[in-house]
């Protein structure tokens, strides 16, 4: 049986980040929700790389991320901002950027 050919290695998304902070930026986004979506990536950033996850949009690896959260005492309203800002982040790195 031929072996799977191995998986091609994404972009490195934290070197993503900032690039991307900038486009929030250049789209006029408010201060405060360019620093809520910087603050989520780099934690889901932070918690995959703590938990030996690879950082990709996958929908049990984003709910226990977000249970991660819940259980350290954030509130539902954080842990959705924080959802939402890493979705959008990782699309955009999905598209190659």
């Amino acid at each position: 049986m031929p072996k799977p050919a191995p998986a091609t290695p994404g972009p490195d998304l934290a070197l993503l980040v900032d690039s991307w902070l900038l486009d929030l930026r250049a789209e006029r986004k408010s201060a405060q929700t360019i620093k809520a979506y910087g603050d989520s990536v780099r934690s889901f950033l932070r918690w995959c790389a703590a938990n030996d996850e690879d950082p990709v949009l996958d929908r049990r690896r984003l709910a226990r991320w977000v249970d991660s959260l819940l259980e350290a005492g954030n509130a539902a309203a954080t842990a959705r901002v924080r959802q939402l800002g890493v979705r959008r982040f990782l699309r955009m790195a999905d598209r190659g950027r």
